[in-house]
């Protein structure tokens, strides 16, 4: 929608350079007496993705030469292959169906069932698994993901007699789900038109005239994940007005190449310091010692850290709490299987086999109804079976499963209510306390650890975003990244031409800077601690604090915003000319079990100031300090790598040297 669409002058280079041009509004005496002192000058906010479905994986050893051609174009130093393009699927689809066709010949020659037992028929079954999940829908490059790990990499002369490597067994990992929901994409859109009608001028038409009148210089980035770009596609549409599909809009405004990445997806710094926190979170849950005792300890007399200490004593013992969430989830999977009207041998005799053709698939068309999106009863059940297999092995909980019961449980509890039943319920509370510890614990369990690993996922998106509220008064400051010099450059360079458009646009000097950032819990959780706790939590009002001590999750679409002022009567040298708020948002949270949100959509929470009277001078000293505090102890070679695996990925095996002891407390102010 334009309001001016045959007058509106944009300059694009125009004397950008020239000494005789400020990077800020030259007619400020335009400004009349019915505008405030104060002008809204730039909004930089972080958002979680919107609710999706529950992600699922599968993982398996494959020694197929097939699948070892996808490292041919890699002479040494073999790393990891991620598969998400529509090419690379398809050619993996290709590979499976062959395979499957092959092993199904060799079954019918068999004269016994023993070459379908054991590994052999593991595999034939987890291939038709995967021949299902990538069938299951158009590809699309952002909905489903392969990975191929090297495990065995020996060395081979080639045909030119040189020594090369050569991987002779992989670890494919297919993963799935964790797509955005059409819950998910409505509170996207709902949120995009909150954020424009309560963070902007107010004015006729307000955002949405500055921006038809390039008054408005709007950024959009997104991390790799399909439910984040498309959670910004939405957000987009509803923050400009936009009508129509929601790709096209993701397309033309989203920014999602290679910086955007390492922005906000690239989280392989902090692998090895987040290995040894899930290590030592292991140990304290799987214990059956009172876990209050363990982090008294370990938090001694650090009060900012009371809300982790209070969830330890409410938990006490983490193993008894466990024992219990793993009998509740196999009460809901018995639930589940009831409703199949099949035996637990027959279905287990089915192993991975959801081929359409079976005769069960149509005893369950009857009932998709009942449940959201394209789930059957059977397909529910297998990801809660999958669920119990996983939750307890080797005597051990994963932690890392915690995480998953959760969100599967909050999933069916939101979009299949009437499936799931009260025992659902039960579950949804004993998995949510021992998860409100665990989650962020990830992260570190004391407020120094906490500092230190969120800093590290963090820290190109910080540089980021320092250099986006730094712009006001810096227009040409350092970037984190070359391909972001877009970013910098003059008012001249960015805005409206004065001159030509006299006459047509009022206000002619007023300029806003947005820039939204589309990421993962993990760099929200990083975000967050930084926030909270690093140089001494010098960035947060301690009137005010306890909003932040009260938020025990970030939900989806949780955000935290930073709007930055300025202030034309005070001198453009004095630092007090800026003013900057911060407020963070926990998102999309709710009583599940008493109310029943509609259309399975969880309105999202109004943002809580945590600073409403900060300087850049003191944002800037926030930022130069930790940064320095972490050249103390660089990164070692192999962590500075290109690596491939995230540190939420298993299988990892801690690279790199780094000294967990010898680091100077990022917490504490200097």
């Amino acid at each position: 929608k334009h309001f001016y669409p045959n007058r509106i002058y944009y300059i694009p280079n125009a004397d950008a350079n020239s000494a005789d041009h400020s990077h800020r509004p030259s007619k400020e005496e335009e400004r009349d007496a019915h505008h405030p002192n104060e002008e809204l000058r730039s909004v930089v906010a972080v958002f979680r993705h919107g609710d999706r479905t529950p992600k699922q994986k599968m993982k398996f050893k494959l020694t197929d030469p097939e699948f070892m051609a996808f490292f041919d174009s890699q002479k040494s130093n073999i790393k990891e292959v991620k598969l998400k393009s529509v090419k690379s699927l398809q050619r993996i689809l290709e590979i499976t169906l062959k395979l499957i066709h092959e092993m199904g010949i060799r079954k019918e020659s068999s004269d016994s069932e023993e070459g379908m037992m054991g590994e052999y028929s593991e595999k034939f079954s987890k291939l038709v698994q995967m021949k299902q999940v990538l069938k299951s829908e158009k590809f699309r490059g952002i909905n489903r993901k392969v990975q191929l790990r090297p495990l065995e990499v020996v060395k081979e002369l080639d045909h030119h007699g040189k020594l090369r490597e050569k991987v002779k067994t992989v670890l494919l990992i297919l993963k799935w789900g964790g797509e955005l929901t059409h819950a998910g994409h409505a509170q996207a859109q709902k949120l995009g038109r909150k954020v424009r009608e309560t963070m902007y001028p107010k004015e006729k038409d307000g955002l949405l005239r500055l921006h038809a009148t390039y008054r408005h210089d709007l950024k959009i980035y997104s991390s790799q994940e399909g439910r984040c770009q498309i959670t910004a596609g939405a957000f987009c549409q509803g923050f400009l007005d936009l009508e129509g599909e929601t790709t096209p809009i993701l397309a033309l405004m989203v920014r999602k190449d290679d910086p955007a990445q390492k922005l906000l997806d690239d989280a392989s710094a902090a692998r090895e310091d987040m290995q040894q926190s899930r290590e030592e979170l292991t140990e304290i849950i799987n214990s059956e010692e009172p876990m209050a005792n363990y982090i008294i300890d370990k938090l001694k007399m650090d009060m900012d850290s009371r809300q982790m200490l209070k969830k330890a004593m409410e938990i006490q013992n983490p193993r008894e709490i466990l024992e219990k969430c793993k009998k509740l989830i196999k009460q809901v999977t018995k639930e589940l299987q009831c409703k199949l009207s099949l035996s637990q041998i027959e279905l287990h005799g089915r192993g991975y086999l959801l081929d359409p053709t079976l005769h069960i698939q149509e005893e369950l068309r009857d009932h998709a109804d009942e449940c959201c999106g394209n789930e059957t009863y059977l397909i529910m059940y297998k990801r809660w079976k999958k669920l119990a297999k996983d939750f307890f092995t080797n005597g051990k909980f994963d932690i890392s499963k915690i995480p998953d019961v959760y969100d599967n449980i909050k999933y069916d509890l939101i979009h299949n209510k009437g499936v799931i039943g009260s025992v659902g319920e039960e579950l949804f509370r004993t998995i949510q306390d021992v998860g409100d510890f665990v989650v962020p614990s990830e992260y570190g369990i004391s407020k120094d650890e906490k500092v230190r690993i969120s800093f590290r996922i963090i820290e190109p998106l910080l540089s980021k975003i320092q250099n986006d509220l730094l712009w006001w008064r810096s227009p040409n400051s350092h970037l984190p990244h070359s391909q972001f010099s877009d970013e910098g450059g003059s008012w001249h360079a960015k805005g409206l031409d004065s001159a030509k458009a006299e006459g047509e646009v009022k206000s002619s000097w007023r300029h806003i800077r947005t820039r939204f950032y589309f990421t993962s819990a993990s760099q929200m959780h990083s975000l967050l601690n930084v926030l909270k706790y690093g140089m001494g939590s010098s960035l947060i009002d301690p009137k005010v604090k306890y909003r932040l001590d009260e938020i025990l999750r970030l939900d989806y679409l949780s955000h935290i915003v930073f709007r930055l002022f300025e202030d034309f009567n005070i001198p453009r040298e004095d630092p007090n000319r800026f003013r900057l708020e911060i407020s963070v948002s926990p998102g999309a949270s709710a009583d599940i079990i008493n109310d029943t949100p509609e259309n399975h959509t969880i309105p999202v929470q109004e943002p809580r100031d945590i600073n409403t009277t900060l300087k850049l001078e003191q944002l800037e000293t926030f930022f130069n300090q930790i940064t320095e505090i972490l050249k103390v102890n660089p990164l070692t070679e192999d962590e500075e790598g290109d690596h491939t695996t995230d540190p939420g990925q298993e299988g990892y095996e801690s690279q790199g040297s780094y000294d967990r002891s010898s680091s100077k407390k990022l917490s504490t102010a200097q």
